[in-house]
């Protein structure tokens, strides 16, 4: 995932946790103010990440009865460039695995929804017709 992950860092607190850094208990990668990175911390980072690790779990995933791998093509996060390099690793690695990259974001959201007439949007998301 490159640092593009560190916009949602969620699924990177865990890789990254430090009980003995408060206030957010956690080693960032980078530097700061200077942004240089800090490998120690990167490295641990991405040992968590699936693009990186699958090639070391392969016995494991060919056990699986089936893997998805789900993103939209305009992600918010660009996971979706993080799942077509895992989607080539499993494909050489000879495992089974269905990719899908819809249109629309990280949500699930279309990119024409914005577009969306206010009554249309009305009927699929309660609430936000306009008033009659």
């Amino acid at each position: 995932m490159a640092f593009c992950g560190w916009a949602n860092p969620s699924p990177r607190v865990a890789s990254a946790a430090n009980p003995d850094r408060p206030a957010f208990y956690l080693d960032l990668p980078v530097a700061y103010p200077s942004g240089e990175l800090i490998q120690k911390v990167w490295d641990r980072c991405l040992s968590f990440d699936p693009v990186f690790n699958c090639l070391e779990r392969l016995d494991n995933l060919r056990k699986l009865s089936g893997i998805l791998l789900d993103a939209g093509s305009h992600d918010d996060y660009n996971l979706h460039w993080g799942h077509r390099l895992l989607s080539h690793r499993l494909h050489e690695a000879g495992i089974v695995h269905e990719a899908r990259e819809n249109p629309g974001s990280h949500g699930g959201h279309h990119t024409s929804d914005a577009r969306m007439s206010p009554c249309r949007r009305g009927a699929v998301m309660p609430g936000s017709a306009p008033p009659e």
